[in-house]
């Protein structure tokens, strides 16, 4: 015959009861709110005069639970499941079982810290070949015009009436892909609010003549 040998590791629970007057103690938890079950609750039973003697036992599937063999005495009995209040609650042990009835667990409240996130808008994205301006990035008074805005885009300057970027003439000015205002890129800004822009882009285009003709 070949013996085998087992390691058993077993929590330590400490007997409450004696074969003879012992009694059960039963009960149900639910949740405060909406009265469901709660499955795989936690209880605890501690005897008052020790509290290193103890016994412990789970809800099932209907939220039941039972201590078995327990004798006279005084207990506390402590109901908890995750995200909920502890319960506690004094049981006293005569000669008969007793029932704790329907324990209710309250769900905690998780009291959050005030958080501001803040960002930057950046001045400049860069979109294929294009430079495209972000007019949000910049600061202006309520009531700045077109005109107020682009003077901070770097590169582009307004000076005798005549709008340029780079040292070159802006000829035309276009909203949402559309001419605006003609021939007279001065004017046109003057008569945007900057608050109605979003971005802003500077780019080559040839002209009408050359766009129909092929030549420039």
């Amino acid at each position: 015959m070949i013996l085998k040998k087992y390691l058993l590791i077993a929590g330590l629970v400490l007997p409450l009861m004696q074969a003879a007057d012992a009694q059960t103690i039963t009960g149900k938890v639910c949740d405060a709110s909406n009265r469901s079950v709660l499955i795989g609750a936690h209880l605890t039973l501690t005897v008052k005069s020790d509290s290193t003697r103890k016994q412990y036992a789970g809800t099932n599937v209907d939220g039941l639970f039972s201590f078995e063999n327990i004798i006279r005495g005084s207990y506390l009995l402590k109901a908890s499941f995750l995200g909920y209040q502890d319960f506690t609650k004094p049981v006293t042990v005569t000669g008969s079982a007793y029932d704790c009835g329907t324990i209710y667990l309250t769900q905690k409240i998780i009291q959050m810290s005030d958080y501001v996130v803040t960002g930057a808008v950046p001045l400049v994205d860069q979109v294929g070949d294009t430079v495209q301006f972000n007019s949000k990035a910049y600061k202006l008074n309520a009531d700045a015009s077109a005109e107020d805005l682009v003077t901070k885009l770097p590169g582009v300057t307004v000076e005798n009436n005549t709008v340029k970027s780079q040292g070159e003439e802006i000829k035309q000015v276009f909203v949402d892909g559309k001419r605006f205002f003609g021939d007279d890129p001065t004017i046109a800004l003057r008569n945007l609010p900057a608050e109605v822009i979003d971005k802003i882009q500077v780019y080559d285009k040839l002209s009408d003549q050359a766009e129909l003709t092929g030549f420039d």
